[in-house]
C-alpha cells in the first residue's frame, strides 16, 4: 500500500493540470487505506516519503533512492560484522512496547539464521547452478 501511495504520488506530478485533482484524490484515498493497514512501518514511510515525491526535485529523490539502496546492502554486511547493537535496540524498543520488542527480537533471530546460512556458501549462493 506504501508503494501504491507513492507511485500515485509521483504520477500526480506527470499528468496536466486539469486531471491533477484526480490523483490528488487518489493519493488522499491510498493515504487513508494504508493507514487502515495498521502497519507501523509503512504508515511511516508513507508520511516521510509521500510529501517528498510530491514536492522535492527529481535530482534529490535518486540521492535518497541511492541512500535507500546503500543501507538495503550495507545492512546485511554490518549485521555479519556485528556492528549492528540488535539486543540494544529491542532493549529501546521494550521500553515503549513489549509486544513490538518481542516481535523485532523474533525478526533479528530470523536474520541471524538467515545470515549464518547465507554464510555458509557467501560467493555463489544456494542456487542450483552454482554448485560447479
Amino acid at each position: 500500500m506504501c508503494t501504491a501511495l507513492l507511485a500515485a504520488a509521483a504520477l500526480t506530478r506527470t499528468v496536466s493540470l486539469v486531471d491533477r485533482w484526480k490523483m490528488v484524490l487518489i493519493v488522499g484515498y491510498l493515504a487513508v487505506v494504508l493507514v487502515l493497514c495498521k502497519s507501523l512501518a509503512s504508515l511511516a514511510y508513507g508520511i516521510v516519503l509521500t510529501p517528498l515525491v510530491l514536492f522535492v526535485p527529481a535530482r534529490w529523490q535518486i540521492r535518497l533512492a541511492v541512500v535507500f539502496a546503500v543501507v538495503a546492502v550495507g545492512y546485511p554486511m554490518l549485521r555479519n560484522a556485528g556492528v549492528i547493537p540488535t539486543d540494544d535496540i529491542v532493549a529501546w524498543v521494550a521500553s515503549f512496547n513489549p509486544e513490538r520488542a518481542q516481535s523485532l527480537g523474533y525478526r533479528f533471530n530470523n536474520e541471524e539464521q538467515l545470515l549464518v546460512r547465507a554464510a555458509e556458501k557467501p560467493l555463489f549462493g544456494w542456487g542450483a547452478g552454482a554448485a560447479a
